[in-house]
């Protein structure tokens, strides 16, 4: 049933994005950006997935039981739910991931949760554009700019998918902030990493940026000081953070690789 209503739904894309106009679909069923800004407060502190019209979205349904396995407890389950996310993000098929971030969010701001460093990257990596072939560190957390359209192998628009997860970062900031500070220096990355994705609250993650970060030198020892280090300059308010904050001069390449996985 699940592969019938994801092909219906690809059809529905296909017929709107295609073969019409993207911008007839703002603000309608198929913006997923609605979609994720009209999911109600309590649906996601209660993890109520079946107010998510996840069936709007090529293969959204499948990844509805994903997020159900994220809730089982079982420790695999959880892994392989979480990589079966990113796979989607890979395949570049963000749009029916994009619902699931304030889900994810709060995965990882709940000490009890298991996995949430692998629920904070999801959250970042949906936030962000697919890169063809082998990236750097640069590419993985370069934005676009809203002049130029991008689509998902579906033939959905990824501006949408990608704003949809950035604005939802954006709207929980204030889960996210505390968790500069966990023990866990894997949810340390993970929370930096989605941070500089938000839409929004330029300030405050600025903010939170400096106090975590003792000074501006690549030459800091601790891996994960480091890695906030370049995900902050690699910001779309790096500018701001190299003159108010760092007082240091142009930057050089970031290193290779990637944020580490929970």
């Amino acid at each position: 049933m699940n592969s019938w209503d994801s092909y219906l739904a690809y059809q529905a894309v296909v017929r709107a994005f295609v073969d019409g106009d993207p911008l007839d679909q703002a603000g309608g069923p198929l913006d997923v950006r609605a979609v994720v800004a009209g999911i109600r407060a309590d649906a996601k502190d209660g993890f109520l997935l079946e107010e998510v019209p996840w069936e709007r979205f090529p293969d959204g349904l499948s990844v509805r039981e994903v997020m159900e396995r994220l809730r089982s407890g079982d420790a695999p389950a959880v892994r392989g739910a979480l990589d079966s996310l990113i796979g989607l993000c890979a395949n570049d098929m963000r749009a029916a991931v994009a619902p699931t971030v304030p889900f994810l969010i709060r995965i990882g701001a709940d000490p009890e949760a298991g996995h949430r460093a692998g629920a904070l990257t999801v959250t970042a990596e949906v936030a962000r554009f697919r890169h063809q072939g082998v990236c750097t560190r640069a590419d993985m957390l370069r934005f676009r700019g809203d002049d130029e359209w991008f689509f998902e192998v579906t033939g959905y628009l990824q501006n949408w998918s990608v704003q949809a997860a950035r604005d939802a970062i954006a709207v929980d900031t204030d889960l996210l902030l505390p968790l500069l500070d966990d023990p866990d220096p894997a949810v340390r990355i993970a929370t930096a990493y989605a941070l500089a994705a938000a839409s929004a609250r330029a300030q405050d993650i600025l903010s939170a940026f400096r106090a975590c970060l003792p000074a501006c030198s690549p030459s800091m020892t601790q891996p994960y000081v480091r890695d906030w280090y370049w995900l902050s300059l690699s910001w779309p308010g790096r500018t701001r953070i190299r003159r108010r904050w760092c007082g240091c001069g142009p930057v050089g390449p970031t290193p290779h690789g990637s944020p580490r996985y929970g």
